[in-house]
């Protein structure tokens, strides 16, 4: 076989990368090569977004696997505690899947960019706002207030908002930021025509 193989010392040796279509060697078809790819998750594809702290996806992860360190997991463990409640919410899940509930709010389909971020985003910041009320709750005896919790969710939305969407006016209310998604919705619908020319409206604008 080796004899059958023409040789042309004219020319300079060329590493080849047989892997990829190129023949060029890149980090990423070497990783893909090597990793063993499991199927898409879609659960998982939504619980890490880049617009959000790294830690609050954390959180939201641990809290879908029931990985956080409550009062009653610690128990579990063998070790002498009292669970309570430290979240003065009255919040009752009435055994619904968590898991379930966050794939339908995450499956709600919408075209405008803003409304889109916010649906991605609201599960991971809410989670971590009841996490952060239970543990000044349970810490440091501060006293809770559902008022401020909304608030302090409704300042993280505003943040990821202008980080995004610099340009974009949102005020600092929920109003205004409904507002400002009703208005981008209303400036992408395709205008429609019936043949007889812009309406009067259209022509005074």
């Amino acid at each position: 076989m080796a004899n059958s193989i023409s040789i042309n010392s004219d020319n300079n040796d060329k590493p080849i990368w047989t892997i990829s279509h190129t023949g060029k060697f890149s980090i990423g078809s070497a990783w893909k090569n090597l990793r063993q790819e499991k199927p898409h998750n879609q659960l998982y594809s939504r619980l890490w977004h880049t617009n959000i702290p790294f830690k609050m996806s954390f959180l939201t992860w641990r809290v879908v696997h029931n990985r956080l360190s409550t009062d009653q997991s610690v128990a579990r463990l063998g070790i002498p505690m009292d669970p309570k409640c430290y979240c003065p919410l009255g919040i009752s899940t009435n055994n619904t899947n968590l898991k379930f509930t966050l794939l339908n709010w995450w499956n709600h389909k919408t075209k405008n960019p803003f409304c889109a971020l916010i649906i991605k985003i609201i599960p991971a910041l809410t989670c971590w706002e009841i996490w952060r009320l239970r543990c000044c709750n349970k810490f440091e005896a501060e006293r809770y207030s559902l008022y401020r919790s909304i608030a302090n969710i409704l300042f993280s939305i505003l943040q990821v908002l202008k980080n995004k969407f610099g340009n974009a006016r949102f005020g600092n209310s929920w109003n205004t930021i409904c507002q400002a998604c009703e208005a981008i919705s209303i400036r992408n619908q395709p205008y429609k025509s019936n043949g007889s020319g812009p309406t009067q409206q259209c022509q005074a604008q």
